[in-house]
């Protein structure tokens, strides 16, 4: 089989067609730059080019969340992250009230996780009135 392009490669990988290798792709976290979108971008395509990379992956925005039981601790963070949220009628979600006198914009996660909950009921007794 002749030596195959990036793009021919992953293409008929996808398609599960015959391919010259696997595509490679490693994806890393790049702390020291994630905050800043384009030295996040130039460092994701510096490093695919230096190790030669097939593909480098990316996550669209909007990000769409779904809990459908119980999201706590980071999974609660990462849940409340996304740009759109559902759940369902039964899903808990707990924050943590640290015991050091952390504030997450000024106000204590404990009364987050208050405002959450009345959000929760709220929400509830909507669905169960239509």
């Amino acid at each position: 089989m002749d030596k195959m392009t990036k793009t021919e490669r992953l293409k008929a990988a996808l398609a599960g067609q015959e391919v010259d290798r696997v595509p490679i792709s490693i994806w890393q976290h790049f702390s020291t730059v994630d905050q800043d979108p384009l030295s996040l971008a130039e460092t994701q395509v510096k490093t695919a080019r230096k190790f030669d990379y097939d593909f480098i992956k990316l996550m669209q925005s909007p990000v769409r969340t779904v809990c459908t039981g119980t999201a706590a601790s980071m999974g609660s963070i990462l849940f409340l992250a996304g740009e759109k949220r559902e759940m369902l009628l039964h899903t808990k979600i707990m924050i943590h009230d640290p015991s050091c006198s952390a504030s997450i914009a000024g106000v204590k996660p404990l009364e987050v996780q208050k405002k959450v909950d009345a959000l929760m009921e709220k929400k509830s007794k909507e669905i169960m009135t239509v």
